[in-house]
């Protein structure tokens, strides 16, 4: 259910969501790439998986291009990173500009704080949304020290306590309407738009660490980190190329009587099909979840060999206890054969540390497609079959 919901506020935004961000959209927003004509600017983006991130050499610095998801000739931000022992070249000195590492951030998503932890740099992290419902110990720890403050949730941030904080830049998720010229105003800060939630593919979602990694002036531990990353998903996925046989699979479970599918290419799907099954939704060319009907999901995915689904809470699922919610579930065959793939979200930390662990979920996927591929593998984050 936990899932559901964040797809709904994630991937299909609510007004409520738009109504939040209002405030929240960058001044740069309207400028195109077309627009920069600084010779100094490498042509070549060190990304070759992000579709919204784009990072090109400058000098002794960066220059950052966040694209616009909603409109390919816009963009939402774009800025430069330099060291701070360098000084700023004089010809960009009207630009936005970070110097790194930054000292103190302010974070509006796990995803990004997660890539400081992961770096060794959580320190430079002032303050986090929802910090109360963090499942990592140590950073449960600094929230309840008051060493990282809680600065709310997204539908009620404290933006006395941002300003309190005295943040570098404010990294926030950003909304087709969204808009950060006020609290930059309020703070002085820069806020930098992360967008890592609209890439469709597991290494393009991966990919934003780097972005972090800059910010925190570990710009090469972040790019070998990713490397690493990217070398172990393909030789996985290269395994799976050749299968005679695959698996159908479907996704997630109704909210409520709603029911929401991802689209065949959405981020799932992409996993899906890399570890060598068939993801009974992949003739929907969408990459974003859309409503069905639960008759017509049950004519669709009814024979599907796998049902993949996250599970929010402390306690484990149970068969018993999901037929008594919902008898519909019975009719299915991957339900009756237990054939379940399950993510128990808060003991995998999984919104905070497995977006930057793709070829760990590729490989727990695989180990439950083609056991034969893989004989070896200890789940990470997934396993096979409830209780």
């Amino acid at each position: 259910m936990f899932e559901k919901i964040l797809h709904v506020l994630r991937t299909n935004i609510s007004l409520l969501a738009v109504v939040i961000f209002a405030f929240f959209s960058c001044e740069s927003g309207n400028s195109s790439l077309q627009n920069n004509d600084n010779n100094d600017i490498t042509s070549s983006n060190i990304n070759h998986h992000s579709k919204y991130l784009a990072i090109k050499n400058y000098k002794s610095g960066f220059y950052i291009v966040i694209k616009n998801p909603w409109d390919a000739d816009k963009t939402l931000d774009e800025f430069y990173v330099f060291p701070d022992s360098v000084g700023i070249p004089q010809e960009i000195k009207t630009k936005r500009i970070i110097k790194s590492p930054v000292k103190s951030a302010v974070t509006f998503s796990s995803t990004q704080w997660s890539v400081f932890l992961q770096l060794g740099e959580i320190e430079r992290v002032s303050g986090i949304l929802e910090g109360q419902s963090a499942t990592i110990k140590k950073v449960k720890a600094l929230v309840k020290e008051g060493l990282i403050a809680d600065i709310g949730s997204e539908s009620n941030f404290d933006r006395e306590k941002i300003i309190s904080l005295k943040p570098d830049i404010i990294i926030y998720t950003p909304y087709p309407t969204s808009n950060c010229s006020d609290l930059e105003r309020l703070t002085d800060a820069l806020c930098v738009p992360f967008a890592d939630y609209l890439e469709n593919t597991p290494l393009g979602r991966a990919e934003w660490l780097k972005l972090i990694g800059i910010l925190c002036g570990k710009e090469k531990e972040a790019s070998q980190w990713f490397s690493d990353i990217e070398t172990r998903y393909n030789t996985l996925k290269i395994k799976c190329d050749t299968v005679s046989r695959k698996p159908t699979v479907f996704s997630d479970l109704p909210y409520g009587n709603q029911w929401y599918i991802a689209g065949g290419s959405s981020y799932i799907a992409q996993f899906f099909k890399d570890a060598g099954a068939e993801y009974v939704f992949s003739d929907d060319h969408s990459a974003a979840s859309r409503l069905i009907d639960p008759e017509k999901m049950l004519l669709r995915a009814g024979n599907a060999d796998f049902w993949r689904v996250t599970n929010s809470n402390a306690f484990p699922l149970e068969r018993e206890k999901m037929a008594a919610q919902n008898e519909l579930f019975t009719h299915f065959k991957a339900f009756r054969e237990n054939n379940i793939i399950v993510c128990d979200i808060i003991k995998t930390s999984y919104f905070e540390t497995a977006q930057y662990r793709p070829d760990e979920i590729l490989a727990d996927f695989i180990t439950i497609f083609h056991p034969e591929i893989l004989t070896n593998h200890e789940p990470s984050y997934y396993h096979l079959g409830l209780k």
